[in-house]
């Protein structure tokens, strides 16, 4: 369990970093319009010095439609796929950030330096005036307690599957 809290320690900045490149790309995102799909398959076009002026095939228009529903799903499945990552990032950071609002004041303030912040041992200890052997004390008391946290959470979940 411990492996999962240092994980998230080290990876917390990053998560977030994540999630907002994963939201910028999905209002970035521009799928194809079935529209321009059917247009390009289904209509006349040129052929050498002729144009085509006949009218259109079954066929062409089955594989138009097929191509078409072929694109939507497609753009739902990668639309989908973007929004499924970012909801587990936001899941996961939203339980590490609740259960660290649930620890002590001072441990709070440790993690909230240490992970959120970025901040790196000597700025923690001189912003909170602590020693760096009561930083390491109480770092391991919040990893505990975090530790604890979880398990309960994982057992709830247990119980609601």
């Amino acid at each position: 369990m411990s492996k999962r809290i240092e994980t998230m320690f080290r990876e917390y900045r990053n998560k977030e970093r994540d999630i907002k490149l994963l939201r910028q790309r999905l209002m970035d995102m521009t799928c194809i319009s079935d529209a321009e799909v059917i247009e390009t398959m289904v209509f006349s076009s040129p052929e050498g010095e002729y144009v085509q002026s006949s009218g259109i095939s079954d066929k062409t228009a089955t594989i138009a439609m097929y191509f078409r529903d072929q694109q939507e799903r497609l753009n739902k499945d990668m639309v989908g796929l973007i929004t499924r990552k970012i909801c587990s990032l936001v899941d996961e950071l939203r339980l590490f950030d609740y259960a660290v609002a649930l620890l002590p004041t001072r441990q709070a303030e440790i993690v909230r330096h240490l992970v959120k912040n970025g901040d790196d041992w000597e700025t923690t200890m001189q912003e909170l005036g602590i020693s760096r052997r009561t930083l390491q004390r109480e770092r391991q008391n919040a990893i505990d307690g975090l530790e604890h946290m979880y398990s309960l959470f994982d057992a709830r979940s247990d119980q609601i599957s």
